[in-house]
């Protein structure tokens, strides 16, 4: 899963076959937590060669790859911090609630969620 590079530079190997950085994996899915967002997908942009139509060249385009990469395989790849795996492990399962379920936060509590019911 993990590798390095002639430099010494540490790769991880997820599951789509691209290699991120432990550190970039980690900052990644900070972000991901941070824009609200609980699906992790790969980011990688690969570029491919699509003839247009309209011309007898090619022409690149950037496609994303978009797999979804497990969290648990992340959290080993990522090599996190126990207060940084707290963070996004909580972060994406918030926001999977809040975002994708439309729950809300308990006011009272803080922790809690509760789901509003349909038409009220």
């Amino acid at each position: 899963m993990i590798y390095y590079l002639d430099d010494g530079t540490p790769k991880s190997m997820m599951s789509c076959g691209h290699s991120i950085a432990p550190s970039t994996l980690v900052e990644f899915l900070m972000n991901l937590v941070d824009t609200h967002r609980s699906v992790i997908k790969c980011p990688v942009i690969m570029d491919q060669e699509v003839e247009d139509q309209d011309q007898d060249e090619e022409n690149p385009i950037d496609e994303m790859c978009l797999t979804e990469w497990d969290f648990d395989y992340c959290e080993k790849a990522g090599i996190m911090t126990e207060s940084e795996r707290k963070y996004i492990e909580l972060g994406i399962k918030k926001n999977h609630e809040i975002y994708e379920k439309k729950a809300r936060v308990c006011e009272t509590c803080g922790d809690g969620f509760y789901y509003k019911p349909p038409g009220s």
